[in-house]
This record gives C-alpha cells, sequence and structure tokens, in this order.
C-alpha cells in the first residue's frame, strides 16, 4: 500500500496523526545521518530509510489543505532541531543533502496552503533560532513580503545577536529580492522620521539600519539605490532636526563621519552626487565630503585594495565627466580628485584619454587665468612670491613627472602623467613659445605683468621629463616637434640673459637636453635647431656674444653742391684697379671721410662672461648633433649655414666651385663684406674652429676662408702702402694667424706648414699666397670633386 493511500486511512485523531508524523522525523533524521557521512555513495543502496524520504516527500506534498496546517509546522519545527543538531556541519553540506532538499520542498508547498497568519507563526518559529538563517532564506524565495520585513526587524528587538542573524538570512535571499530588502528598509527609515509620539521606540532605528549597512553590501546597495528619491531635500532636513536630539543616545554614537565614510566608500557614485549637492548648503556634509576624499586618497595607497566608489566612478566616467565640466566649483573640485584616484586606483590605460583631457584643460584654463584682471592687483602691485597659473599648473605637473620617473609609486608606472603631456605636446610647445617670445606684450594689472622666467623654467622642466624621442610611447607630430624646438631655442637665448649663474647654467643644460631629444631621431628638427641658434645668435642676439653688427648702421650723408666724385676719390690716393676687373675698386677709407681713423679703444678683447656665452651656444649646437651620423653631419650643417648666412649671395653653398670666367667677375667688396661679417661676429668665428674639428666639415665652409685669405693677402701686400698704420697691420696679422690656426685644426694645410701662423711676420707676401690661398683653392677643388 502506497504511503499516500495510508495517511489517508489514518483516523483523524491528535495521537494517531502525531505518532505517523513523528515516526517520519525518525525517519528524516535517520536518512540525514546518513546522508551527511563521508562514505555516504556506498551506504545509498543499503539504506532503507534513503528510499523512504523520497516516497514520503511526494506524498507529503500532496495532501493538500487539510493537512497543510499540520504538515507545515512540523516541517518547520523539525528543519529547526536538524539545524540546532547539526550545527558542526556546515549549511552547504546540509542543504545538499537530499533528506533536507526533500524537507525544504515539503515546508514551502505548505506554507503556501496556509493562511496568512499561520504562516506568519510558522516563520516565527525560525526567526528565533539563530541555526536557521539557510533556512529561512530559502523560504524567503517563496514568501519574500512576509519573511524579509521580520528577519530585518531582528536586530531591533536583539541588538546583541539580531543583527548578525539579519545579515546572515539576507546574504541567503537571491538577489531578485533586492525590491523587497529596499521596500523593507525604506519603510523603517521613514518610521522613524515620522513626527509622533513613538519617538522613543524608533529612536534606534538609524543607527541600526546603518550597522546593518556596514554589515552587509546586500542591505548597502538596497539603501543606496535610487537614494536620491530617499534623501530627499525634506527628509535630510529633518535628519538635521533629529539628529542633535540623539546625539547623547548611545545606539548614535557609532553614527559619526568614520562610520559613514565608511559606508560612503562602499557605495556608488550616484550616493557621491548626492552627497556633492547637500554639501553645497549643509556644513556637515562639507566635512563628511572631505573626510571621504582624504579617506580614498589613503585606501589608493594600498593597490591591492579594491574601493568599490571608485569602481563605480569608473563604471559612470561619462556621468563623472559630464559633472566636472558642467558642475559648480566645489563638484569641479571634489570629482577632479575622484577621477585622479580612479586613474590611478584602476587600469589607467582605460580612461588615458580622460587625462590627456584632464592636462589639456588645466593648460587652457591656467594659460586663460594669467589674462584675466585679478583683484589683488588693483590696489598696487602683486606680491613677491606670486606665481602665475601657468607656473603652479607647471610645478604640478613637475611633481607628478617626478613621482612617476621614480618607479616608487606603483600606480604612475604605466605612465599616464607623461602620455598626457606627449599627447599635448603641441599645446605645450606653443605655451611655452608664447611665454618665451621676446615680443610677447604684457598686459597691466594681470597675472601676464609678473616675471615670466620662472614660468619658463617650470614649464622646461616639465618638457625635460617627458619622452620625445618615440621610445616609450609613439612619437610626437612634425607639428609638435616644430613647436618645441623653436621654444627651446628661445629659451636658450633668454637663459643667457639671467643674472644668476647658477640659474643661467641650469636653464641652458635644460635646453640642451630638450633639443638632444628632439633631434635625436628628426633630421628636421635638428636642421631647424641649427638654423634658429645660428641666425639668433649672429643677427639678434649678437650682443650677447660680443659681436657687431653683420651691416652697421650709417647715417645719412649731407652731400655738398660742390662736391664732385672725382675729387672724394682723390682723396683715398691712387685707385687700385684688381687685374681683369672693372667693377672692383678698391679704397682705403669710407668715400666722403677720407681715412678710417684709428678706434679710441680696442673693440677686440670679448668680456670672460661673452666667451662664457660662445661656449653655451657651442654646447647648445652639439647638442643637436647627437645620432644621425654624428656631429660630421651635424658640423657640414653649420658650416654650409655659415656660407649662406654670411655671404650675401649664396653663392658656394654646397655647389662646385665655378669656373674661372665667372670668378672674374667676383668683386673684392663682396670679400670685404664677408670678412667683415666674420670678423665682427664672435660666433661664425667660433663655429668654424668648431667645425674644423670634425673633418672634413670645414671645407664646406671654403668659401668663407678664402674670402679671408685674399682680403689679408691683399692687405699684406700694400703693407708698404703711405696710409697704412702699425695698429691696422697688428690687427691683420692677429686675423691671419686665426685663419691659418683654423686651417691647421681642419687639416687643410699639409704637416709642413701647420707652423706657418708662426713664421708669417717673416714671410714676403708671395710666400704667403703661395703657402696659404694657393692651398685652400686646390685642397676646395679636390673636396668639390669628391
Amino acid at each position: 500500500m502506497r504511503a499516500s493511500e495510508r495517511h489517508a486511512s489514518l483516523p483523524l485523531g491528535h495521537a494517531a496523526r502525531d505518532a505517523v508524523l513523528e515516526y517520519f522525523s525518525m525517519v528524516f533524521h535517520e536518512a540525514l545521518n546518513v546522508a551527511v557521512q563521508p562514505d555516504f555513495e556506498s551506504d545509498v543502496a543499503s539504506s532503507p530509510s534513503l528510499e523512504a524520504v523520497s516516497m514520503i516527500g511526494p506524498d507529503l506534498c500532496a495532501l493538500g489543505e487539510s493537512w497543510a496546517p499540520f504538515v507545515a509546522p512540523w516541517c518547520i519545527s523539525l528543519l529547526k532541531d536538524i539545524a540546532t543538531n547539526k550545527s558542526n556541519f556546515s549549511n552547504s553540506t546540509l542543504q545538499n543533502s537530499d533528506p533536507i532538499r526533500v524537507l525544504l520542498d515539503i515546508a514551502t508547498q505548505n506554507l503556501t496552503l496556509l493562511k496568512a497568519d499561520e504562516r506568519a507563526k510558522c516563520i516565527d518559529m525560525l526567526l528565533g533560532c539563530s541555526q536557521c538563517d539557510w533556512v529561512i532564506g530559502h523560504l524567503g524565495r517563496v514568501e519574500p513580503s512576509l519573511v524579509v520585513p521580520r528577519a530585518l526587524q531582528l536586530g531591533l528587538e536583539s541588538p546583541q545577536h539580531g543583527i548578525e542573524h539579519a545579515v546572515a538570512i539576507v546574504s541567503h535571499l537571491p538577489p531578485t529580492h533586492s525590491q523587497h530588502i529596499r521596500e523593507a528598509l525604506t519603510y523603517m527609515f521613514h518610521e522613524a522620521l515620522k513626527d509622533d509620539n513613538k519617538m522613543d521606540k524608533k529612536r534606534d532605528i538609524i543607527p541600526y539600519l546603518l550597522s546593518l549597512a556596514s554589515k552587509s553590501d546586500t542591505v548597502l546597495k538596497a539603501l543606496t539605490q535610487n537614494i536620491e528619491e530617499i534623501l530627499t531635500d525634506g527628509v535630510v532636513e529633518r535628519l538635521i532636526q533629529i539628529s542633535p536630539l540623539m546625539r547623547n543616545i548611545p545606539s548614535w554614537e557609532g553614527v559619526g563621519p568614520s562610520s559613514l565614510v565608511a559606508l560612503l566608500i562602499r557605495a556608488d557614485i550616484k550616493t557621491f552626487m548626492l552627497l556633492l549637492r547637500h554639501a553645497k548648503r549643509n556644513i556637515f556634509c562639507r566635512q563628511l565630503l572631505e573626510y571621504l576624499l582624504q579617506k580614498l586618497e589613503y585606501e589608493c595607497l594600498f593597490p591591492e585594495k579594491k574601493i568599490p566608489l571608485l569602481s563605480s566612478a569608473a563604471d559612470d566616467i561619462g556621468m563623472v565627466r559630464e559633472a566636472v565640466l558642467t558642475g559648480n566649483q566645489l563638484q569641479q573640485y571634489s570629482l577632479a580628485r575622484i577621477l585622479v584616484l580612479v586613474n590611478i586606483n584602476l587600469d589607467s590605460e582605460r580612461f588615458q584619454n580622460f587625462i590627456n583631457m584632464g592636462v589639456e584643460n588645466a593648460l587652457r584654463d591656467s594659460m586663460k587665468s594669467d589674462l584675466m584682471i585679478k583683484d589683488c592687483f588693483i590696489g598696487g602691485s602683486p606680491p613677491e612670491d606670486q606665481k602665475t597659473y601657468l607656473h603652479h599648473f607647471c610645478l604640478n605637473m613637475v611633481k607628478l613627472l617626478r613621482w612617476e620617473n621614480s618607479n616608487k609609486v606603483s600606480h604612475l608606472r604605466n605612465r599616464p602623467i607623461s602620455k598626457a603631456c606627449e599627447a599635448n605636446l603641441f599645446k605645450l610647445g606653443c605655451a611655452f613659445n608664447d611665454t618665451i617670445s621676446l615680443l610677447r606684450v604684457t598686459k597691466p594689472c594681470t597675472m601676464s605683468s609678473l616675471p615670466e622666467m620662472p614660468t619658463c623654467h617650470a614649464i622646461a622642466d616639465m618638457l625635460d621629463r617627458v619622452d620625445m624621442s618615440g621610445a616609450k610611447a609613439p612619437p610626437p607630430s612634425v607639428e609638435a616637434v616644430m613647436k618645441v624646438v623653436q621654444a627651446s631655442v628661445k629659451y636658450f637665448f633668454r637663459c643667457l640673459h639671467e643674472k644668476d649663474d647658477l640659474t643661467k647654467i641650469q636653464g641652458t643644460q635644460t635646453a640642451c637636453r630638450l633639443l638632444r631629444k628632439l633631434c635625436l631621431h628628426s633630421k628636421l628638427a635638428r636642421a631647424i635647431a641649427l638654423r634658429e641658434l645660428l641666425e639668433t645668435a649672429m643677427f639678434r642676439e649678437e650682443e650677447v656674444f660680443g659681436s657687431k653688427p653683420v651691416l652697421a648702421a650709417q647715417g645719412a650723408q649731407e652731400w655738398g653742391k660742390d662736391d664732385l666724385l672725382i675729387h672724394l676719390n682723390q682723396k683715398h690716393g691712387p685707385i687700385t684697379q684688381l687685374t681683369q676687373s672693372h667693377t672692383s675698386v678698391f679704397h682705403a677709407g669710407i668715400i666722403g671721410k677720407g681715412v678710417r681713423k684709428e678706434a679710441s679703444t680696442d673693440t677686440d678683447s670679448i668680456p670672460l662672461i661673452l666667451t662664457t656665452n660662445i661656449e653655451l651656444l657651442m654646447g647648445a649646437l652639439m647638442s643637436c648633433m647627437d645620432g644621425n651620423g654624428g656631429t660630421v653631419e651635424g658640423m657640414t650643417s653649420v658650416s654650409l649655414l655659415l656660407v649662406e648666412l654670411v655671404s650675401p649671395d649664396v653663392m658656394y653653398n654646397g655647389l662646385p666651385w665655378p669656373d674661372e670666367d665667372f670668378t672674374k667677375q667676383v668683386s673684392i667688396e663682396r670679400e670685404l663684406y664677408m670678412r667683415g661679417a666674420l670678423e665682427g661676429c664672435a660666433v661664425a668665428r667660433a663655429a668654424l674652429r668648431r667645425a674644423a674639428s670634425c673633418r672634413p666639415a670645414l671645407c664646406y665652409a671654403s668659401a668663407l676662408l678664402r674670402a679671408v685669405a685674399a682680403t689679408l693677402l691683399h692687405r699684406h701686400r700694400a703693407a708698404d702702402d703711405r696710409y697704412t698704420r702699425p695698429s691696422d697691420m697688428r690687427r691683420e696679422q692677429v686675423a691671419m694667424g686665426e685663419l691659418l690656426e683654423t686651417m691647421t685644426l681642419g687639416q687643410l694645410l699639409p704637416h709642413p706648414l701647420h707652423h706657418m701662423s708662426e713664421l708669417m711676420s717673416n714671410l714676403t707676401a708671395s710666400e704667403d699666397s703661395i703657402g696659404g690661398t694657393h692651398r685652400l683653392a686646390s685642397h676646395q677643388q679636390h673636396t668639390q670633386i669628391h
């Protein structure tokens, strides 16, 4: 006979019913003892109790409503006894056993057949047992509206053990029941805020909810889900009213900034945005916001920790970015700190674009702020230690780059700051160029009226810490490289004007490092850098190096009506007509003024500070020549540039030596101009000496050497002229000695002629011509052929 048929034939007396259920209890206990044994699989076939359980379960589930009021309490009581007696076993072991699964099915199906008050009594039977959390959690899947509110009330009824029991029950509920949890928590929260005569009974609800949320992520998530609907402005005002009244109650001692910050760290970004909104009007919220940001910064020092708030901000990065761009000052400041923490705490590669955009916006805003009128300047001059906004921006970036390059900050090992600077290299170059420009107009009563060199030093220091060679990242664009090269050259010359020697040396060294990094892999950058350095040194900053202007400014000459040209020419003595040239005339003086007068001061000597500037310039030129063929190729470019800058018609700039017919038309005035340009330009002479040390770079400047040699030999042949002064001849001998030393250094003279400069005073003009100019011309032709 089947079990259901036997149960149906049983009398309805209490004794018989209880005896049958007691017997079933014994069967389940015996079956569970077998099921939880280690050798359970081998005892299945030999255990009649397990077979009986498989038959009893369906029968008790199918008895219907008449038996439900008896079966449900019996099953609940049996589960409670098992959970208590088998507490030494894990919950998973008990739940996975066949007898427990059968009992849970019996309980859930019979509970649905009971009335509401009967179901509540069955649930209350389990709520009093701390070992039955997994049972209540399973039953809560069927009756969430009944189980969840009663489970969450346990902590209020029994503060010592109720919170742990409630947390354990909630942890066994499925995620689909989060809405029921949220509704129950919201109801409890609003009940606690009601202004009625039951405040004494409800004063512990808010501390209890916070304590519950601190121990359960499920409860915290339920509380913070759509939190803006819960914490409205009216609710916040009510909290502000009752908080001072509850401050001295023992249960409210834990409701402080530290506990709230601990909850906010585990919340989502929407909760943080709500705190930002209320922080604008409430001082406690502002204090809590600052505590939270400081706690986040501290937690980010431990990379192994995962911070839910930052993870949520990363997931909703679009919302955060929108708030940064459109929010008030407090929101922008706080969310900017959040974004920084997001990038250093999480995968920075994922948010590198936002870092790049942040650096770009900060650079733009700092430059814009420097042009705005500031209140502190209206009443007078700014303080001496006042820095521009761009200076502050650069100092902050330098500090971040220093941390990044130290390899001691684990969050910066992916080079997020350097990548952001490299992505904005063109804009940084523009800022550098605008700040260092000599022609920049500064507006009064603005940040731009402050000294610009400290800002220039800060920008240069920042760029010096950025990789621009393409070794660690994609190479920068051509436009960015060109902009930084031009700004670096301007910065170099501005540093030469620094009064402090240490600042001057540090600045020029920084400029040289920038030029070296930029020219290392770019021939175009090197060509532009060399040209800018030489042109600026020779034509715009010649006074810094002790040079004279290439073209002396001559005032307008007042000519008399009776002054004839033939009379003016006769003041210079006999006219010297060059051989085979009808267009060249060499005068020993200035037309209209007669013979040149001897200068009253010695202008050939150069102060020590100017020679130091020349050496710094030579170092800058050499810094552009690392790589891409080395210094030989670089000095070859320098030689060609010198010919182009000094020669008026760029005649021999890399071109073959012209034929004899063309050289007949070359006038001595052209060669005198070239020699005057070289004698007046200390930079050009120093560059020629530096080119001589890198053979065969000096050969490409042979046109300059030939012009100097030709004029010197012509003057040497005219040594006996009655208009020649001893001081002029001494100057000519010094110039001839310098020319011969340069040619010797460049190995343009054979070894027997290396000491010609020492014998020059004892040689005739013809001997000098044979040993010098002819040798130079032949070597020049040989170089061009090869």
